[in-house]
């Protein structure tokens, strides 16, 4: 989260894509799942899918006191979606952050 609070002050992003290429395009979900693939094989992490980023994220926003009901549309889930309760449990992406303490992507 300070790696993207940081990004966001620098670039001060108002609309558009949150993450660039280096080329200035939006960066693609391909990119995207590679880094964080050779960012925790780089710090000793097999098999690290940057899909459970989005886990870390909900449940940081639990445990730092925000409301489920605030927490399913920061997320983009539906009120009856169960997604609350599968996306937000412990998984390899918050053991990287415990190791490592913050993971540079790119």
């Amino acid at each position: 989260m300070q790696l993207l609070d940081r990004y966001w002050r620098r670039v001060r992003i108002t609309s558009g894509p949150i993450l660039l290429a280096r080329t200035g395009e939006r960066l693609s979900m391909a990119a995207l799942y590679l880094a964080v693939r050779r960012r925790g094989e780089q710090a000793g992490i097999k098999g690290l899918p940057a899909h459970t980023f989005r886990h870390t994220t909900g449940t940081r926003l639990l445990e730092s006191g925000m409301q489920e009901a605030d927490v399913r549309v920061f997320m983009g889930w539906s009120r009856g979606s169960r997604m609350l309760e599968r996306d937000t449990q412990s998984g390899p992406a918050e053991r990287a952050l415990e190791v490592r303490g913050t993971v540079r992507l790119v």
